[in-house]
């Protein structure tokens, strides 16, 4: 059960995170987030009181889910696979907190960082796929496998996307102007990465509640 409230606080963190960092965003530019076509970076508060305030409760968030992926699958577990899970998330924890913070002045690490964040949360789902597999019945249900191995694939199939090999062709609005139009495929895709490793959190939680 504890499982399942640490999991829940991780979520609960990041919902802060965003609902904070979007008011911030707004307050500021005097217009909306918009969470299809801009970047996480692009949260970045001028005012420096702001900026620690928001990162803080990024790191926060992010390092909570180290913690919790600490003690759910690395204390007290004899596995090999799942010492190696625990080091993926809190590796993969790193990353999304740099999709944050490192803008497009260096394009190439970010999108680097980007696609190393979506290669992670794929191993992350692979491996828990495994473990449904492994303990089905008994630790872990097999149901567990079917979500993580869909949620894998539908990573995959984004990743492998054609346009994100072309994602910084702007397109142009009714009135000639550029626009990054109605979703920009890298920042969707960097947006879509760090929703992936939030819904990991609500799967594990839901699966300790019921085991």
């Amino acid at each position: 059960m504890i499982e399942s409230y640490i999991c829940l606080v991780s979520i609960v963190l990041f919902i802060i995170s965003m609902i904070v960092g979007r008011y911030i965003y707004s307050f500021e530019k005097k217009e909306k987030y918009n969470y299809l076509t801009m970047f996480p970076y692009e949260i970045k508060p001028k005012a420096y009181g702001l900026l620690i305030t928001f990162r803080g409760l990024l790191a926060l968030w992010l390092g909570v889910c180290s913690i919790s992926s600490i003690y759910i699958f690395f204390i007290n577990q004899y596995l090999l696979i799942e010492k190696v899970l625990t080091l993926v998330i809190v590796i993969n924890a790193f990353l999304i907190l740099s999709l944050f913070v490192v803008d497009m002045k260096n394009y190439k690490l970010h999108q680097g960082l980007a696609i190393f964040s979506s290669l992670f949360n794929i191993f992350i789902y692979l491996l828990l796929g495994y473990l449904g597999i492994r303990f089905a019945f008994t630790k872990y249900p097999l149901a567990l496998t079917i979500i993580s191995f869909v949620i894998a694939l539908v990573l995959i199939v984004i990743l492998l996307l054609p346009s994100l090999k072309n994602w910084y062709i702007l397109k142009r609005d009714e009135e000639g102007n550029l626009t990054r139009g109605k979703i920009f495929p890298l920042a969707f895709f960097e947006w879509v990465n760090i929703i992936s490793f939030v819904l990991f959190y609500l799967i594990l939680g839901i699966t300790f509640l019921f085991i």
